[in-house]
């Protein structure tokens, strides 16, 4: 009978410990989920308890409602801080955009560049030839030539006394139009 006795002495312990430990475990989890505010817990239990006698008189209802307050301004903000930033990365995609853009505009500006050195490399080898030509060669060569603004671009390239004596040797008509190309800058 002793050995009944003492299992069920020991039934009785051991029923107290899970009993002290499960009451333990939800003690904490309670705590836990209203220190942490798990589901408004926190608040909803403070809402009940400012309507308690005692304990509501300990309990300031403006905290509740300026928490309240407080959570929707911080709410509100964060929506517009996520709004700013999808904002601010509109804008990046935007900028990244616009410096490809610039990037290949500035591409075609330097072959647009590199074009023109080679043509003004060009004319200027032109002009070499023509100023060590006769005046007289030099007008028939240039009335061959249909570009009438290469005949002018070398002709403005020129030595001005050799220029002018390739002029005088042309037709009046052709050093005629040729002038007044010259001077409209056409």
């Amino acid at each position: 009978m002793k050995k009944e006795s003492s299992n069920s002495t020991k039934s009785k312990g051991s029923r107290k410990v899970l009993i002290v430990v499960i009451s333990s475990v939800i003690l904490l989890t309670g705590i836990f989920m209203v220190l942490f505010n798990v589901g408004g817990l926190r608040d909803q239990i403070m809402k009940t308890l400012t309507g308690v006698p005692v304990v509501g008189k300990l309990i300031n209802p403006k905290n509740i409602e300026q928490n309240s307050d407080e959570k929707e301004l911080l709410s509100k903000l964060k929506t517009d801080l996520e709004n700013k930033e999808a904002e601010l990365i509109n804008k990046e995609k935007e900028l990244k955009k616009k410096e490809e853009e610039l990037s290949k505009k500035e591409q075609e500006i330097n072959d647009m560049k590199q074009q023109l050195d080679v043509k003004v490399k060009d004319v200027n080898d032109l002009v070499k030839y023509y100023e060590k030509m006769n005046p007289a060669n030099a007008v028939k060569v240039m009335d061959n030539i249909k570009d009438i603004n290469l005949v002018i671009q070398i002709l403005k390239n020129m030595n001005q006394d050799k220029a002018t004596k390739i002029l005088e040797n042309m037709s009046p008509d052709k050093a005629a139009r040729i002038t007044e190309i010259m001077y409209n800058g056409e």
